[in-house]
């Protein structure tokens, strides 16, 4: 590694100091790109941990969308059930009529309500002993 060194260069400059510089300086260098890998393969362990755990919470929320639009789904057929029922169709027209009849917040309303307290009312009491 030791080259020459003119004669002309040897009085003015100190090669064997500017050497051990360069070896020093060429040293750090080597440990900082040490350093700079190790932190790079650490932040792309990082990033890959990081990566999978977003993954499995993806794929768990997922899960749960599923199991979701499951239950969605049989209700949605559930009710579509009652609704073509032919009970259904029955309350509806005898609500249909008791609306006719006896509309909601009007007197006879009232009446038939406190009608039907006053009529209940011993077997409330009755219960609650």
């Amino acid at each position: 590694m030791h080259k020459q060194i003119p004669d002309d260069l040897k009085g003015d400059v100190n090669f064997d100091s500017m050497q051990n510089a360069l070896s020093q300086l060429l040293e750090q260098i080597s440990k900082r790109d040490q350093k700079i890998a190790w932190i790079n393969a650490e932040n792309s362990a990082v990033l890959r941990v990081s990566a999978e755990k977003e993954r499995a919470v993806l794929a768990e929320k997922e899960d749960i969308l599923l199991r979701v639009r499951i239950q969605l789904a049989e209700r949605e057929a559930l009710l579509n059930e009652i609704v073509t029922s032919r009970a259904w169709k029955i309350i509806v027209l005898f609500r249909r009529v008791r609306v006719f009849l006896i509309p909601p917040n009007s007197r006879r309303a009232l009446v038939i309500r406190q009608g039907l307290n006053i009529i209940f009312l011993p077997f409330r009491i009755i219960k609650r002993k």
